[in-house]
């Protein structure tokens, strides 16, 4: 995996997202500091704060997970950045747009 993420960033990739936060721990030893590393599972809320520490993001695809960034954020002290997967109906992930109106307005 490690091969294929070194060639797309060889190509200007500057954005990554992997899907289990193992990978995305690896990525970020891997590349150090620099390129966003996105988690696309997310993870659970005890992994919040390790992925925090290693600037993963989440991709928030439910209320449930946008909760529980919220809530390790405010245990932590501090402001967790998400991705936000919105639900285009062309595979049924993401947020709908009933939660996209739940959650109110997304930060800047």
């Amino acid at each position: 995996m490690l091969e294929a993420f070194h060639a797309l960033k060889a190509e200007g990739a500057e954005n990554f997202f992997a899907a289990r936060l193992e990978d995305e721990l690896g990525l970020r030893a891997d590349f150090g500091t620099g390129p966003p590393i996105g988690a696309l599972d997310g993870f659970s809320p005890t992994k919040v704060g390790e992925a925090a520490a290693d600037d993963i993001t989440p991709v928030a695809n439910s209320l449930e997970l946008l909760e529980t960034i919220s809530t390790a954020a405010h245990r932590l002290n501090t402001i967790l950045r998400a991705f936000a997967h919105l639900d285009t109906a062309m595979n049924r992930l993401g947020l709908s747009p009933d939660d996209n109106n739940r959650a109110g307005p997304l930060p800047k």
